[in-house]
């Protein structure tokens, strides 16, 4: 399996407000829409968007979010 392609070498043309991320399973790029939550962690789907720190017992299964609301996106810690 090859890596992913980095986010250092640019991405396609986007709104402002994109959200990029990039993992060793692929990545997601994410418009910006108002009340829009992309959930991280070292989990699968259908609990986190996007699987970071897989093998990583610091990560949490559920460790955080991204919320896009007031023209911003919005980070919480969900993770113990």
């Amino acid at each position: 399996m090859s890596a992913p392609d980095s986010l250092a070498r640019g991405v396609a043309p986007a709104p402002p407000g994109t959200l990029h991320a990039r993992t060793v399973h692929g990545g997601v790029e994410v418009r910006p829409r108002a009340g829009l939550t992309v959930r991280f962690g070292r989990g699968e789907e259908p609990d986190v968007d996007v699987c970071v720190g897989e093998d990583d017992l610091w990560v949490s299964r559920k460790h955080g979010e991204l919320t896009f609301r007031e023209r911003r996106w919005w980070l919480r810690n969900t993770g113990r």
